[in-house]
């Protein structure tokens, strides 16, 4: 069964029935508030947001889909579009960090898009683990939840939530980044556009997007799993 949701307009609204509670706690409770400036192998997560007003209001103004549609996370003042790419490398970088230390414990993440990475002035928080667990212990009722453009393929086509899924996701985040709108924003989030991601379809870049760049974030979103780069590689090809 596909339940997709509408990033802009129904984030964090997943039933509860579905929510893993004890799979939140053993993520939140060893991994949260790690020092500033942390190194590569540790991370900050938060659990799910509550499923209120409240909750999407921060989920709106700190997540990056906020932040990279009014040129927050761009670097703010205008600065030069060399500056804007360093920014936008660096919360990848971090991003890459964090998800990188979520599968070392051996955890996928169900609904990795960019509105459950949290911005917070210099900060960044991957949240919302609601409905994710243990990469070897996975429900497979046919149910996908989740934002469909950032939906793996395979997932679309009903296997199971893998490490690799996740690496899709980013790649998606990474396309976003550059365009500064939701990918698919002005299609209907509904069969037609699942069956065109599966076809091969993929997010758009901005005008201007450097050819590395988009190459980058392709291979990430390549329709095959095991060609994705794995997450441990993700920073290390981004810290240059």
């Amino acid at each position: 069964a596909l339940e997709f949701e509408q990033l802009n307009q129904n984030v964090n609204q997943t039933d509860s029935s579905e929510i893993d509670q004890e799979n939140v706690n053993k993520i939140e409770n060893p991994l949260i508030r790690r020092p500033k400036g942390r190194p590569a192998g540790t991370a900050r997560f938060k659990g799910p947001l509550e499923t209120s007003n409240v909750g999407n209001r921060i989920q709106n103004k700190c997540g990056l889909c906020y932040n990279v549609r009014h040129n927050r996370a761009m670097c703010p003042s205008n600065p030069s579009r060399k500056k804007r790419r360093q920014e936008v490398i660096r919360i990848l970088y971090y991003t890459a960090i964090d998800l990188g230390s979520l599968h070392k414990s051996e955890y996928c993440h169900k609904g990795f898009h960019s509105g459950n990475i949290l911005q917070d002035y210099n900060e960044l928080y991957i949240t919302d683990f609601g409905l994710s667990g243990p990469a070897d212990k996975q429900k497979s009722d046919n149910k996908i939840f989740g934002v469909l453009p950032y939906i793996a393929p395979e997932v679309l086509n009903e296997e199971l939530y893998t490490f690799a899924s996740n690496i899709y996701s980013f790649g998606v985040i990474i396309a976003e980044m550059s365009s500064r709108n939701p990918p698919f924003f002005d299609r209907k989030h509904d069969l037609t556009l699942a069956l065109d991601v599966c076809n091969g379809l993929r997010s758009e870049f901005g005008e201007g997007t450097p050819e590395f760049y988009k190459k980058l974030a392709y291979s990430y979103m390549n329709a095959i799993p095991n060609q994705r780069t794995t997450a441990d590689e993700l920073y290390k090809i981004l810290k240059f």
